[in-house]
Parts: structure tokens; sequence; C-alpha cells
């Protein structure tokens, strides 16, 4: 009796078009193209001499060839300063969506129709959409419509919907002569100090003789405006008068500036607080009433109400209606809510490491109305080390059948931190953060148990510059894994006695730390710079480890402005050494806590995280499944068992574990590029390296690499995508892919 499953199967592969008859798949092909083409993608061709050849060669002729060099002075990245994004926002014709030709979303998503009657009205939109940017004598030459080769569909699967052509259109616009900005004209500032009279004079200067933009007098009368804000005319006003000569491909921008008269903070009014107290927000207003008005208190006003984590919203409104010289001021705030409870888990595989967790976090931004902040995280879980080990059976000198055995090793792990933030604990611009802490983790041939307590504190001497000096505490505790039988050499890189086990070490270190930060923004910065130094020192007078460090990182954001077209350069450097001293042998060594690691996606990329510098593998022992043993990095077939036989170990059975160094450097080069309203196409280089010791400093250990990202905006952050590729095939790294994929949701740097 045939199935009715297997019944079912063959009714919907009959009455499919892959079964169809052939008269059947001719209507539906006819169907298809009677249908009106959908548009897949818009585009903007600035270039004269192309659009002249299209249209001498006729619009039904292939596109004629152009030399490299000319479709790239097209494209958006190296043409005349405009994006497709920013002329299509004028049109009304549409285009399809990301995903419409995207399996299996091209099913459900409607694609845009071709509308031509639009597309002609869209022509005029188009030539004052340049009109505005500077060409006056701009116009659309003619628009191609270049169909293109539809997405393919799995056979079988009939559509929800008739598919239409797909097609690209182009619009071919010849420009024409520039507009230029020939004079400014500015009235009214003479009153102003110096410094500000610079600022507009520099920005007068940068207008004169540059392409004309619809937006740029009232950028010019902006700045006029903020300039005699920031002199204390609370009630400053502009007006702006263009004159232009089209002919000519003239024009002339003339601002007058309305000052009044300086005025002064009055006093400041606070509403809308219930649990935060009025005197704990009085703090973080400065703002003193008698001052001369200046609007970058009222910013800075904002911000530090905003970094208590306690406000949703901050208004701050300077009440101008008031008559007089004295301006009253009125912050309106209302209150978050206060505690954060999160919750998740996750699992990650890496070769032949796995591990499921789970993270608890827990915050609370007003503990006892003190707008003292809490924060506490608990992570948990379980590791699993699995090695595949082949032994040979060499049972009365014969070798028999091989073997192949799973050795899988590890357990439960547990992290726990908290912390607490005190503000104004010697007045406002002291902070203190105490931090505790607990670790008991495992790795593939140790366990780690960790405590630490860490007090910190912070003086703001600017909104831009801080110093944390602070002191910490470790006691540590070390246990190779059973079964683990690596050499004297490993043992002694991970700080653990061959003839002990175990090893307990304690470490007191006093830190500060130097930040300057103008960055902004701070989530996705594009201007600024960042510098933090720190400097350390662990032992001394103090029992424990004795060793000193130094580190700096210092980061520059800068945006290029060419056009329309506003990259983001990104540069950042760190260095950092770490030297024992003292005459104990036992506490000159620098644990592999306090050692430097380099790889992974916020530093060298294209390397494993922590993966770069000094390392040490284990596998198993292909003669006693039950342990693990120390093989070569660079060829594990070199291994060598107790009695002085090589056998040949796989790489897929390696595992790679990191020993860290004391002396580090390295540098990435960003450029970011933006594609789209809250996208990003990101070309980066990293290069640097990692050494056990000073000694060990050799400038051709550098490993460079290159690689491919994409930001897309959230408001959490930007989402991160980088692919990296090794540039060197090192011999130490041939265990490793030259290839790796990073997602996160922050910026490398």
């Amino acid at each position: 009796m045939r199935s009715p499953i297997l019944a079912v199967l063959l009714g919907v592969l009959v009455s499919s078009p892959a079964w169809a008859g052939k008269e059947d798949r001719e209507l539906r092909r006819e169907e298809r193209r009677a249908a009106p083409p959908t548009v897949r993608d818009i585009e903007f061709h600035e270039d004269q001499l192309f659009a002249q050849e299209f249209l001498r060669r006729g619009p039904h002729s292939p596109p004629p060839r152009v030399p490299v060099i000319h479709y790239l002075q097209r494209s958006d990245i190296f043409g005349r300063g405009t994006n497709n994004n920013l002329v299509r926002v004028s049109m009304e014709q549409d285009e399809d969506g990301v995903l419409a030709h995207v399996f299996p979303f091209r099913a459900f998503i409607d694609r845009v129709p071709l509308d031509t009657e639009v597309l002609e009205q869209d022509a005029w939109r188009v030539e004052l959409w340049y009109a505005h940017h500077g060409w006056f004598d701009a116009e659309v030459t003619a628009w191609e419509v270049r169909e293109v080769r539809p997405a393919p569909r799995l056979p079988g699967l009939r559509p929800r919907r008739l598919r239409g052509p797909v097609v690209d259109v182009i619009a071919h616009v010849e420009l024409g002569p520039e507009s230029l900005i020939t004079l400014v004209e500015i009235d009214g500032i003479d009153h102003v100090s110096p410094a500000a009279m610079g600022t507009v004079r520099r920005a007068k200067d940068d207008m004169e003789g540059a392409r004309f933009d619809i937006d740029a007098p009232y950028d010019m009368a902006d700045i006029v405006r903020n300039q005699l804000l920031e002199n204390g005319y609370a009630r400053a006003a502009t007006s702006v008068n263009v004159v232009a000569r089209p002919d000519d491909h003239e024009l002339e921008v003339f601002v007058q500036a309305e000052a009044g008269e300086i005025c002064m903070f009055g006093e400041v009014e606070i509403v809308g607080n219930v649990d935060v107290r009025a005197e704990d927000i009085e703090r973080r207003v400065p703002i003193t009433p008698g001052e001369r008005f200046d609007p970058r208190r009222l910013e800075e006003t904002q911000r530090n109400l905003f970094g208590l984590g306690t406000f949703s919203v901050v208004q701050i409104e300077p009440q101008l209606e008031v008559e007089g010289q004295v301006i009253p001021i009125k912050i309106t705030v209302t209150e978050t809510r206060f505690r954060e409870l999160k919750a998740g888990g996750g699992f990650a595989l890496q070769r032949d490491q796995g591990q499921i967790r789970g993270v608890g976090r827990f915050g609370h931004n007003n503990l006892f109305g003190r707008l003292i902040r809490f924060e506490g995280e608990a992570i948990g879980g379980w590791k699993t080390f699995r090695s595949d080990t082949t032994v040979l059976d060499n049972t009365m000198g014969e070798t028999t059948d091989e073997i192949v055995q799973d050795v899988i090793s590890g357990g439960p792990f547990v992290e726990a931190t908290g912390s607490l933030l005190y503000p104004n604990i010697f007045g406002t611009q002291w902070s203190h953060t105490p931090q505790l802490g607990f670790e008991f983790n495992r790795f593939p041939s140790y366990q780690v148990r960790d405590v630490s307590m860490s007090p910190r504190f912070t003086y703001a001497f600017t909104k831009n510059l801080a110093v944390t000096p602070g002191y910490r505490w470790n006691y540590r505790k070390e246990q190779l894994e059973a079964g683990a039988a690596l050499t004297a050499d490993e043992l002694g890189a991970l700080n653990i006695d061959p003839s002990n086990p175990e090893v307990e070490y304690h470490i007191h270190k006093m830190v500060v730390t130097g930040a300057w930060d103008t960055r902004r923004p701070l989530l996705q910065p594009s201007r600024g710079h960042y510098a933090e130094v720190t400097v350390a020192q662990a032992g001394a007078w103090l029992p424990g480890r004795t060793f000193a460090e130094a580190r700096l990182d210092v980061r520059k954001y800068q945006t290029l402005v060419l056009r329309d077209f506003r990259p983001v350069i990104a540069v950042r450097g760190v260095g950092g050494v770490i030297e024992p001293f003292g005459d104990d042998p036992a506490r000159r060594e620098i644990p592999l806590t306090e050692r430097y690691y380099l790889g992974g996606g916020t530093s060298l990329r294209g390397f494993g995280e922590d993966l770069v510098g000094p390392r040490g593998c284990s596998a198993a022992d292909p003669g006693n499944a039950d342990r693990v043993v120390s093989v070569p990095c660079t060829d594990p077939s070199l291994y060598a068992d107790a009695d002085g036989n090589e056998t040949e170990i796989p790489g897929t059975d390696v595992d790679i574990y990191p020993l860290g160094g004391n002396v580090v450097a390295y540098y990435s080069v960003e450029a970011r590029i933006p594609v789209g309203a809250d996208y990003d196409v990101v070309l980066f280089h990293d290069n640097g390296a990692l050494w056990a010791e000073r000694s060990d400093v050799a400038w051709g250990a550098f490993s460079p690499t290159v690689g491919i990202g994409g930001r897309i905006a959230t408001p959490a952050g930007p989402l991160r995508v980088d692919v990296a590729y090794r540039l060197r095939d090192d011999e130490a790294y041939q265990l490793d892919r030259r290839v790796a994929f990073y997602i996160a949701l922050q910026e490398a740097f």
C-alpha cells in the first residue's frame, strides 16, 4: 500500500512549475515578461563624457568601456563628493530593500515597481537637489534602465506573486560649472572678544571661495550666534540674506547679528526629583548666580546630571522671557529606574574547548538615597576540554590495531565581582570605587582560585582630565589538573614548581592611572583624543611578588571633510613593559594574571583571543589516554615520549594556551567610511608583537594583519562585524587559522 506522505510529496512535485507542461511554462514566462520591472538600485553617474557617449551610442547599446579610474571617479567613495543616498532622498521613485533579493526573504518582501512617469518628475527633483548643493546648471541628461539577472529560486517552489524583470536605474547627470560663494559679510559682532572674532573670521575664510550649499549661510549664522551666546549675549539673534548671480555662478552671503545686552545667570530651580536629593543635584550644577551667561555651563550641567545614571530626561531652560539682564535657569529632571537586573546565557566552542555559561547582573544607581552606585556580576557554568588520541598496541614488540580514545576533562567555573561608586567623597571632584572579586576557573592543564580587593580614588581636574590612584590585593592559588604531565619549562612558565603541583602567592600593587579624554561621541568617536598612562609597583616594602609596570595607550580620531563624503580615521598605539626587581627569585616571578596578552577583536585582529606571543601547547598522551603532555607548538609531530620515541600528533588534537609576556607593542589604523545613515564600512590594519622578556624584543617579530568590517548603529552602540587576515605565515602560528571573524557591540577601540 502506498504511503500517504509519499502521495502528498508526489502531488506537490507534479503540481510544481518544474514538472508542469511546456505550454504552462511558456505562459508563466510571458506573464513574468509582462509584469512591470522592479527597481533593485538607483545610482547617479556624474561623468559628462560617459553620459555623452551613452547618448551617442543609443539607449539600447551596451554601456561603453571606460578606464577603471573613470569608474572610481563615479563611485560613492572616490566620486566628486555626491553620495547616492543623499540624492535619492529627493526622489519619489524608491528602490528594493536590502533583503528583497536574498533567499529566503525574497519570497515575502514586496519589490518596488518602476514608474516611468514618476521618474520623469524625479529629474526635476534631482536637478533641484544639485542646484541646492552648488551646481545651478546641473541637468539629468538620461535615465538608463539596465536589466539585471533576477535572483534564482529553488525548483518546485511557487512564489507568492509573479516576479517581473529586475532593473538598475542610473541617472546620468551633467553637472556644469560649480557656483561659488565669492563674498561673506557679517555685521553686528564688533564688540565680541578677540577669540570669538577669530573663530568667526576662520569660518568666513573657509566659506569664501567654497562651493555653494543651501545650508552653508545658515551654518554661518549659527556660528555667529553661538559666539555671541558664549560672550554673554543670551538673547542674540541673526538673519541671513543671499544674493545670487546665476549667470556668473557666484553668490554673496550677508549675515546680520543683533546681540542685545550682556546677561548673567540668575537663580537655579530644580524640579522633578523625588528620590534624589536636591543638594546632590546642586553639587553637579556648575552655575553660579551673578556669573556671566555662558551656554557651555548649561551643556556641562546636563552632561554631569546624565552621568549620574539616575535620570532619563534632563532639560535645562534659560528663562529668556524674564525681562532684564538676569536670566533664571530651570532644570527639569525625570528619574529613571534605579534598580536593574539582567540575566542571560550562552555557549562557546573553540577548537577542542567548550563551555556553557550563565550571566547575572544587578545594578543600583541610588543606593541608600545617596547616589551610591552598586554593580554586581556573576558568571558561572561548565567547561570541557577534549582531545583525541591514537594509542598503538605494541604488545610483544608487534604493532597491532590503532585505538582512538577521547580524553575529556573540565568541570564547573564561577566568576563574581562587585563594586561601589561613592561620589562626592571629598567634594564634587573626588569619587571612591571599592571593588571585590572572586574567581574559580579552569584551563586545559590547571585550575585557578583568585580573591581580589581593589579600592580606588578618582580626582577629576577638568571634564577631560582625571587621575586615579588605587591599591589592589590579590590572593591566588594555581593547581595542576589531574593527569597533566607538562615539562619543567612549561610548569615554570605557569609559575608551578614541578615538585609541588600547587602554588599560592599574594600581590600587593599600587597603581596610578591618568586619563585625558576628549572623544565625541563616546560610543562611536569621530573626533578627539584619548591618552591613558598607567604606572604601577607591586611588592617592595609590601609582601608578595615584586615588579614594576608602565603602560601607554594613545588614540586619535579625525573626521576628514571631503565635500559630502566624511570618513573617520582612527589610530591607536599601545606599549607596555613589566620588569621584576629584587633579590628573591621566588618574588621576582610575574604571575600569568599580571602579564600582557595580545590578539583578538580589540587588539591584534587576525589571531585568536590572547594567542599572540609566548604560548604553550598540550595534547593527550598517545601512550596514556589519562595523561596530558606538552608538545611543540611549531610542529606537534616532533613530540617524543619518555623513552625518546617520536609520535605524530595531528595539529587538530592540540590545545593552545597563552603564556603572556612582559613587553607589548602594537598599533591599529582604521578608515571608517559611511555608506548610509546608520551603516559604515571599515578598512583596518593592525600590527604588533608580544615578547616574554625585555631582552627578547626584536622588531622583526611584528605580525601585520589587514581586514574589512561593517558597523550598524544601534541604541546600545555600534554592532561591529570584522574579518581579518594575517599577512605573514609564521611557523610559530601554523596551528592557527589565517582568517579570523569577530562580532561585538562596540568599536574595536
